[in-house]
């Protein structure tokens, strides 16, 4: 190889070597990390209750129920313990042979207390079902159960001596914000 040659290619190496060096260099000098392990999540709370106002099986009973009576029964449902916003999905059930066929026996969801009761709009005509959204921690329900003097289509002498349960669910999901 000639002299210049090899100078020249020296040269330029020397000039590669010094500005990848640079380069390298100044990569590491920008870079910074930071960490922090101490970092807490918690999930949060989701305590929805009757405060035992459901948990008995026998909430309410109404012995020698007849034409022309109603009662209100009362329950609350308490979100005290809860973080996230809720929903309530209430469903009342007629079960038994008071409540086969046509029923005399109506039954509702109202909400409020100490008699400043509003009834709730069921989601469909002949379902019993109901989606509250809570706005405060403690909602408090009632049902209303009557057996209307005279109901239309029905004769009440065919009810003697039946019985039924009303079965009363109630389920809280969370919802989004």
């Amino acid at each position: 190889m000639n002299k210049p040659k090899a100078k020249v290619l020296i040269i330029f190496s020397a000039l590669l070597l010094v500005a990848l060096s640079i380069h390298v260099i100044s990569l590491s000098r920008y870079n910074m990390k930071d960490s922090s392990a101490e970092n807490i999540i918690k999930a949060s709370s989701f305590i929805v209750k009757d405060n035992g106002t459901l948990e008995q099986q026998k909430t309410f009973n109404l012995e020698k129920f007849a034409p022309g009576q109603s009662t209100i029964w009362n329950f609350e449902i308490d979100k005290t313990g809860t973080d996230v916003p809720v929903e309530y999905i209430i469903t009342l059930e007629g079960i038994g042979e008071l409540f086969e066929g046509v029923t005399p026996i109506k039954y509702d969801l109202m909400e409020g207390k100490d008699n400043n009761y509003t009834q709730l709009t069921n989601l469909q005509e002949d379902e019993h079902k109901y989606i509250i959204i809570p706005d405060k921690d403690i909602k408090y329900f009632a049902i209303k159960i009557q057996w209307p003097w005279a109901a239309p289509k029905v004769v009440d002498k065919d009810f003697i001596g039946k019985s039924g349960n009303i079965k009363i669910t109630v389920k809280a999901n969370q919802i989004p914000n």
